[in-house]
C-alpha cells in the first residue's frame, strides 16, 4: 500500500502497463530555519525561513518513469523546480549537474527484484512575508499501475500536501518526522500492524486519521476505496488491515495533524502532514 503509503501483499504478481509508473508513496515535512528576526526601519520584526524537503519513493527499473528535478509548490502562489539530492551518482541517473554540484540519483532502499524501491529527496529554502495558511504541494502525472483498490491507477495523478500554519499566537513551528519508510509488505490472512515512527521535533501533541489517495487538483482519486478492516489509531498512529484479502498492490492515506495550546491556553491545529 502507499499512504501516500504503499504495502505490497504477498506473494504478488504485477504486470505493469505499457505507461511510464513511477510514485508509490511520500510526504513533504517543513523545518524553521535561522534566521528568525531582522532589523526594519529601526525595529526588530520575525521573518519566516523555511526549509521545505519533499520526499517521494518510487518504483525502480528501467520501464520507470526517474525525475532528477521535482516541483514543489509552497501555498503563497510561489514555486521552485529543486534537483534531487540524495543518493550520489551509484544508481548512474545520468542527471548531470545544478550548477557545480552533481544531481543526485536517489536512494535505493529495498533492492528486491520486482519490489526495487527509490528514496528520493528534493530540499528548498522559502521565506513566507507573514502568517497565514499554506498549502505545500507535490503533483506528479505517474503512479504506480495496476494499484488494487484505484480502478486504472497508471491513468491517476499522484498528489500529496502539508499544510504550515504561521500564526502570533501558537509560535514556530516544524513538521512532524517520520523514523520508518511508507514501503511495506503484509500477508494475505494475517493482521497486518506498522506504525510510522512519527514524532515532532518540537514536541506538540499529535493526532492521526485516514484520508483518501488523492489526485488532480488534491481531490480524492476516482475510483478509489479503502481496503475492508483498515483502521489507524488516533493518538499512537498505530494502522490496522486485518487482514489483506488478495495478492496485489494498495494505495492508503493518512494525515498527521498538529496540535499546541494557544495564548488561551486551548489546543489549536499548527500544521499538518498527508503521508
Amino acid at each position: 500500500m502507499v499512504f501516500a503509503r504503499y504495502i505490497t501483499v504477498l506473494f504478488c504478481v504485477v504486470s505493469y502497463m505499457s505507461h511510464a509508473t513511477h510514485n508509490r508513496a511520500g510526504e513533504i515535512i517543513y523545518k524553521r530555519i535561522a534566521p528568525f528576526s531582522e532589523k526594519s526601519g529601526g525595529y526588530t520584526v520575525a521573518v519566516y525561513n523555511y526549509s521545505i524537503t519533499l520526499i517521494k519513493y518510487t518504483k525502480h527499473d528501467e520501464d520507470a518513469a526517474d525525475r532528477c528535478e521535482d516541483t514543489i509548490f509552497f501555498g503563497d502562489g510561489e514555486w521552485k523546480l529543486v534537483s534531487r539530492i540524495n543518493g550520489g551518482q551509484a544508481l548512474d541517473c545520468k542527471c548531470g549537474h545544478d550548477g557545480n554540484t552533481p544531481i543526485g540519483c536517489g536512494e535505493l532502499i529495498n533492492s528486491q527484484v520486482g519490489h526495487m524501491v527509490k528514496m528520493n529527496i528534493y530540499t528548498a529554502t522559502h521565506r513566507y512575508t507573514g502568517p497565514g495558511h499554506y498549502t505545500l504541494r507535490s503533483l506528479d502525472p505517474n503512479r504506480n499501475a495496476d494499484v488494487i483498490n484505484i480502478q486504472n491507477s497508471v491513468d491517476k495523478p499522484f498528489y500529496i500536501e502539508s499544510m504550515l500554519i504561521i500564526n502570533a499566537h501558537t509560535g514556530a513551528n516544524s513538521s512532524p518526522l517520520f523514523s520508518f519508510a511508507p514501503i511495506d509488505k503484509a500477508c494475505i490472512g494475517s493482521c497486518f500492524e506498522h506504525n510510522p515512527g512519527a514524532f515532532d521535533p518540537d514536541g506538540v501533541s499529535l493526532s492521526y486519521e485516514i484520508t483518501s489517495s488523492r489526485g488532480a487538483g488534491g481531490l480524492p482519486v476516482a475510483g478509489y476505496f479503502f481496503p475492508d478492516g483498515y483502521s489507524i489509531h488516533p493518538t499512537t498512529g498505530e494502522l490496522r488491515w486485518c487482514s489483506p484479502p488478495k495478492q496485489g498492490e494498495y494505495n492508503l492515506a493518512f494525515i498527521v495533524r498538529e496540535w499546541r495550546k494557544n495564548t488561551n491556553g486551548l489546543y489549536e491545529q499548527i500544521g499538518y502532514v498527508l503521508r
